[in-house]
């Protein structure tokens, strides 16, 4: 939380280099933190709310540190607000998409496995370009832009996915 929380600063005060660095170290850790907890049967709820509250900060946190360290304009501030309301639709897509795995009888790991999306780039990858690769090699503002525009259409594509399959 405290990488994600540094990233967030970083981009509010207008030093992307940092903020993609710490945004990066962010997610790495997160990658690690939940299998981690797992292997080691350290699972517990707080656990679980603490990885939803820092992917919230990371990736909510992230967007509006960059609208601000680029000036909020009203530009800057449409982008961030596209993104953000995507995110919240997607974040509740995902939830509604697991459910109903489990609903079905369909363990966690077979889903994952079994989801059409793997086959092409997920959030997660749109989130290390538009937070990671362009900030770093100085090109924050299309960062927001590839953000905003791309996070909203694959969010769609679920949406259309699970009308199409009939999941909830």
């Amino acid at each position: 939380m405290a990488s994600a929380i540094g990233g967030v600063y970083a981009f509010w005060q207008g030093s992307f280099l940092w903020g993609a660095l710490l945004f990066e170290l962010a997610f790495i850790l997160d990658c690690v933190d939940g299998p981690t907890a797992r292997i080691a049967k350290k699972t517990s709820k707080l656990g679980v709310a603490l990885e939803v509250w820092t992917d919230s900060i990371r990736l909510i946190g992230s967007m509006w540190g960059l609208v601000h360290g680029l000036g909020g304009n009203s530009t800057t501030m449409l982008l961030g607000m596209t993104y953000s309301i995507s995110f919240g639709a997607g974040v509740w897509l995902y939830t509604k998409s697991v459910e109903s795995a489990m609903k079905g009888g369909e363990s966690i790991n077979q889903w994952i496995s079994s989801g059409p999306f793997w086959k092409i780039p997920t959030w997660i990858e749109l989130e290390t370009v538009g937070f990671f690769i362009l900030p770093l090699i100085g090109k924050p503002l299309w960062g927001l832009w590839t953000l905003a525009i791309f996070h909203p259409i694959m969010t769609l594509i679920m949406t259309i996915h699970g009308v199409i399959t009939g999941e909830e």
